[in-house]
């Protein structure tokens, strides 16, 4: 998890796999000829290139359609959205909730006026203001709520914060 200050914060939550994929694309930034610059920093370049699959509710699903990461959702509401009990069954959407980190966008950035939506990253981070768009390979992750999976295009844009709170 990024603080306000940019600087990368573990909360003890943080999963084994999750630790081991940021090293490999550390190793991986080094092995490219990145190893003259801060290596956290190198692994963090590569992975904003380089975004990993979302869960998106299929009604906020356009792919193609750029959109803008605005800003962070607090954990309590990732953990109020996808921690619902559904189905006669009786579980969760996902079975653990804090693995994932939730975020606001919107699409068509370059205008004032756009259509907000919500997106959730397994063990993986959006930088705030970073531009983006989904790939057309979106799958159904849960059909009783209509939460896709879907693949993410890098369409440009800087950064203009941390990865939230």
């Amino acid at each position: 998890m990024q603080g306000e200050n940019g600087i990368h914060e573990t909360d003890g939550n943080e999963s084994r796999r999750s630790f081991m994929k940021k090293g490999a694309l550390a190793s991986g930034a080094v092995a490219l000829g990145l190893g003259a610059t801060d290596t956290a920093g190198a692994a963090e370049a590569l992975q904003q290139q380089v975004p990993g699959q979302v869960l998106v509710f299929a009604y906020e699903y356009n792919p193609g359609l750029p959109f803008e990461v605005i800003n962070r959702v607090q954990q309590g509401t990732v953990d109020s959205i996808l921690g619902r009990q559904i189905g006669d069954n009786g579980r969760a959407i996902v079975s653990d909730t804090a693995d994932y980190n939730g975020y606001i966008i919107r699409y068509q950035p370059d205008q004032d006026a756009g259509e907000y939506a919500i997106v959730f990253v397994r063990d993986d981070t959006l930088q705030l203001g970073s531009t983006f768009s989904f790939q057309t390979d979106a799958t159904f992750f849960n059909t009783q709520v209509n939460l896709l999976t879907a693949g993410l295009s890098s369409t440009g844009g800087g950064g203009g914060g941390g990865g939230g709170s």
